[in-house]
């Protein structure tokens, strides 16, 4: 549920609100055991909002735990390494 919502305030450019949705939608789940299938999304997300309010430090923790969980084929993958890549330098 947190999810989606913060997915409609990310939609109307409310970065802040979606960042406290997103940060709760993933702490809900990622230590189930059968984490959801949109928990990688998530993380990308909160990355992209929280660099978007200047939040440089969570968003490289965002995109690194985004790295360790998402799928080898992972569409956002190879742009999320660049970022990474770019905010560590």
């Amino acid at each position: 549920m947190h999810f989606k919502l913060a997915l409609a305030q990310l939609r109307v450019g409310s970065n802040r609100t979606a960042t406290k949705h997103l940060l709760t939608a993933i702490k809900l789940n990622e230590n189930v055991e059968n984490q959801p299938p949109w928990l990688p999304e998530a993380l990308y997300r909160l990355g992209i909002a929280q660099l978007s309010t200047g939040q440089r430090a969570a968003a490289i923790t965002s995109f690194k735990k985004y790295l360790e969980i998402a799928p080898a084929g992972a569409i956002d993958r190879v742009e999320v390494t660049a970022q990474l890549e770019q905010l560590e330098n």
